[in-house]
């Protein structure tokens, strides 16, 4: 089973993206901050799905262990930073994240 690692300070957000990866088959473990996401730094996922978190997520990149980390947010401007840092990024809204989590 692949396992994927959700991090989102909104919580309707985090709920709605768990149980559609828990849908389609992925072990699901989520948090609702840059802390919180840090306290997994030792387990190893195939994919991390990490929120802008208000600059955080480049401290959130550097602690979690994945495959893949994938920025997902509403700033244009955190998605291009991350895309400059060799990261994959998405655009909340307009990005399906479900079908770049599955390439």
């Amino acid at each position: 089973m692949k396992t994927v690692l959700i991090v989102d300070d909104n919580t309707t957000i985090l709920g709605v993206m768990k149980r559609t990866f828990i849908e389609k088959g992925y072990e699901v473990t989520t948090a609702s901050s840059a802390k919180e996401a840090g306290e997994y730094s030792e387990r190893e996922f195939d994919a991390a799905i990490i929120d802008g978190l208000g600059g955080e997520w480049i401290r959130v990149c550097k602690e979690v262990r994945a495959t893949r980390k994938i920025i997902f947010s509403v700033d244009e401007g955190i998605v291009e930073e991350a895309r400059r840092e060799g990261l994959e990024a998405c655009l909340k809204g307009k990005d399906s994240i479900l079908e770049i989590v599955s390439k």
